[in-house]
């Protein structure tokens, strides 16, 4: 039960089920905040519910005297020679003659070694064997009766664990297992929720063909000297190259990622870029217009450069 509960809780904090972008304490504290909360509420609830479980499961240690009401009543129910021997009504009448037997043979026990002693020593008392044969007979008795009184005494204990076991959990306990198992799936599923969008409500961005435009400064040259991006000019003498960008704002923490487009010179490469160093234009189509009066005519496209 408990590898099962910790494999309930390894499936509700995994990743696999929600998409989890890139997200960093810098844009998005409070989401992070909130996933770390509920991640912890999450385990806290885990952990709850197998120490629930555990307890219920653990065996009880009784004794005689420390039985369940409920129990004692049921058994002393039921009658002498039920459950209980025959000279015994009640469990505590068992628990004072298992007491009264065990010093009763000890007591016996002393008796039956002082009189072979004197048997041994060949000169004893008057009628000492035939009390030896008298105590030997009574101390049989007493084995025959503590044998007995301690296997009801046995059978009672374990009649107790299974009683216990058998009445399953009490309404209190039933209603904090609940508990601990709303913690644990709020706890899981919050965790994954919180980690499911970047926050941002922004759509991933969409390859688009643009124009990376050198920067006039020494980030800029060192860039195309790097790279090798004038073999990559549109036109020589002008540093523009046409490229793929696939995401990015031109910022240090979100650069541009650019791919140049291959050419009998120019080879196709990889790398981010930010606004210090070149700028990326992308053109934008707007939603197609109709002009007043060309009903069904060809709509017109309008564009603009970011």
């Amino acid at each position: 039960m408990v590898s099962a509960l910790a494999a309930v809780g390894a499936l509700l904090f995994a990743k696999g089920f929600v998409a989890t972008p890139r997200i960093d304490w810098q844009e998005h504290p409070w989401q992070l905040s909130l996933a770390f909360a509920a991640g912890v509420a999450g385990l806290l609830g885990v952990g709850w519910l197998i120490t629930l479980a555990m307890g219920v499961l653990r065996p009880q240690m009784y004794e005689l005297t420390r039985l369940p009401a409920a129990f004692v009543a049921e058994v002393e129910g039921a009658g002498a020679g039920a459950v209980l021997p025959d000279d015994c009504p009640t469990v505590a009448r068992l628990q004072t003659r298992l007491n009264a037997v065990r010093r009763a043979l000890y007591t016996v026990g002393e008796e039956v070694s002082s009189a072979e002693a004197a048997l041994q020593q060949g000169d004893p008392p008057a009628g000492t064997a035939a009390r030896l044969e008298d105590l030997q007979r009574e101390r049989r008795v007493l084995l025959h009766n503590l044998a007995v009184y301690r296997a009801a005494r046995a059978d009672l204990l374990d009649r107790a664990e299974y009683f216990t076991l058998s009445r399953g959990l009490s309404r209190s306990a039933t209603l904090r297992m609940v508990g601990a198992g709303v913690v644990a799936a709020t706890g899981g599923i919050g965790f994954l929720l919180a980690l499911s969008s970047s926050g941002t409500g922004t759509a991933p961005a969409v390859p688009a063909v643009g124009e990376l435009v050198r920067v006039d400064s020494a980030a800029g040259t060192r860039l195309w000297t790097l790279l090798g991006l004038e073999a990559c000019q549109a036109e020589s003498g002008t540093p523009r190259v046409p490229v793929v960008v696939g995401g990015g704002d031109g910022s240090s923490r979100s650069p541009y990622t650019v791919t140049t487009l291959p050419t009998a010179t120019c080879h196709a490469q990889t790398f981010t870029v930010t606004d210090s160093s070149a700028l990326v234009s992308v053109p934008v189509r707007t939603t197609p217009e109709t002009a007043p009066g060309d009903l069904g005519g060809t709509p017109r496209v309008s564009a603009r450069t970011s």
